[in-house]
């Protein structure tokens, strides 16, 4: 998805996150971080900067569609906020950490190796490809070292990129790249289905992240006012939320496909910030957005209220009697 930092930014805030000065520490995990990174991929510290994924290709640039919801402060005395932290890293993954590798033959059916690690779809019941689940539980896992080693900033940060891989696992466009019947009815024209499959999801985050960024009251209220879901484990998470996510996919592939169709099926396109600001024709599309909205934060309110939240408490504590 795209404005990962507005979703975590607003689920935090109506879960009571401690939003305090944290120190800025130095990344210093080279040994327990064993995950395979783009080579060219450096750790960037962007506290009071952008969260936006720049780009030179127009389909992957997002500064067009950005708006500063969060207003990110610059350190002070090298500390900064706990809640900024949290939301602009809750972006990090997007930044080419995982593009530029070989890690499996199906990555060539998802994008690459970003959309392997980014993506986990479910076809026909029986197909499954991506690797989500396992990013998630590993950058849980350097959450919890970092916190035990009241290491609060990297402890927050990995969170962060935690909260990431679970949003892109609660997003409709991250489960499936099209229906199914869209699949066989189109099976003998493979660039067809590659087009619509990219576009479509590429025009839907940019879409949403557009109404995310500047204010939407029906995706804000959804976000804000959803329900807390309760999950005392990540395996808990991790095995019951995915079928819905899968379902929500079909009435927005349908909505996308009568709005997109003819304009998205020969070649890569980019919605313009025009077509999509107060346009009537997109309101059935944005009502589903919202309800995915709903749904995807109250499993990230569960997440930072249940496992966050606790670890940061201690390691405030215990940092505390240092």
């Amino acid at each position: 998805m795209v404005a990962h930092d507005v979703l975590t930014y607003l689920s935090a805030k109506d879960v009571n996150f401690p939003d305090i000065n944290v120190k800025i520490t130095d990344y210093s995990y080279e040994e327990v971080d064993t995950l395979r990174y783009n080579p060219e991929y450096k750790i960037e510290y962007r506290e009071g900067k952008k969260p936006t994924v720049s780009s030179d290709n127009p389909l992957f640039d997002e500064n067009i569609f950005y708006n500063d919801f969060i207003k990110y402060s610059k350190p002070v005395d090298g500390k900064v906020s706990s809640l900024e932290v949290l939301a602009m890293y809750s972006v990090e993954p997007d930044w080419g950490m995982d593009t530029g590798l070989y890690l499996s033959p199906i990555q060539k059916l998802m994008g690459g190796s970003n959309g392997y690690r980014h993506m986990r779809y479910v076809l026909f019941y029986l197909i499954r490809a991506g690797v989500l689940k396992k990013q998630i539980r590993y950058f849980d896992s350097l959450s919890k070292i970092a916190f035990g080693k009241n290491d609060i900033y990297w402890g927050i940060r990995f969170s962060a990129r935690t909260i990431h891989y679970l949003e892109d696992f609660l997003t409709p466009v991250h489960a499936k790249p099209c229906t199914e019947s869209f699949i066989v009815k189109n099976i003998l024209f493979p660039k067809k289905i590659f087009n619509i499959a990219f576009n479509y999801h590429i025009n839907f985050e940019k879409l949403t992240g557009y109404h995310i960024w500047h204010s939407n009251p029906e995706f804000i209220g959804a976000i804000e006012n959803s329900k807390i879901r309760e999950y005392r484990s990540l395996a808990g998470i991790l095995s019951n939320t995915h079928l819905k996510t899968r379902l929500m996919f079909y009435p927005i592939f349908k909505e996308l496909d009568r709005l997109w169709r003819k304009k998205m099926e020969a070649k890569p396109v980019i919605i313009e910030t025009e077509e999509i600001q107060n346009n009537p024709e997109y309101s059935r599309v944005l009502k589903y957005s919202a309800n995915w909205l709903e749904y995807s934060s109250s499993i990230v309110k569960g997440y930072i209220k249940n496992f966050l939240i606790p670890r940061l408490t201690e390691s405030i504590n215990g940092s505390k009697s240092i």
